[in-house]
């Protein structure tokens, strides 16, 4: 564990976080501490800071389609469960380009990848929340 030195009075402290001089407040803060700089070798704690408001449901269900991703063994093996196998592969052949070629060789999907928000209507999928729902189950399935 690091350590620091009191300034006044040489004394060798401890410190899992290595503290920073506030030139406002003339003092050296790390953690919870404050490290008076005067002649008082004081410590004294800092208010809590308070935390961030916790996300709200919206958020967290953006931040979770965003960080969310299926291999694209997992992804066919839910449409496969579902019975939608076929009619995504008869969407994704209808819709060609750029659609076509991720089908047929992506490894992974991402939720909010443009080819899956493509093909989901098109099969059936016109909820947000059920798409969601697919890519749940997706990431269940393991080979």
């Amino acid at each position: 564990m690091p350590k620091i030195k009191e300034i006044a009075s040489g004394r060798e402290i401890e410190t899992a976080i290595l503290p920073w001089y506030d030139p406002a407040t003339r003092c050296w803060e790390g953690g919870n501490l404050r490290f008076s700089d005067w002649a008082g070798n004081q410590f004294t704690p800092i208010p809590d800071v308070p935390a961030p408001p916790p996300l709200q449901a919206a958020e967290e269900l953006a931040v979770w389609r965003a960080a969310t991703k299926v291999s694209a063994f997992q992804a066919k093996g839910a449409l496969l469960n579902r019975g939608l196998l076929d009619e995504a592969t008869a969407a994704a052949t209808a819709a060609g380009g750029l659609t076509l070629l991720a089908w047929q060789t992506a490894t992974e999907y991402d939720r909010l990848s443009t080819a899956i928000i493509a093909l989901a209507p098109a099969i059936g999928i016109t909820d947000a929340a059920d798409l969601d729902e697919l890519f749940r189950e997706a990431a269940l399935i393991s080979a």
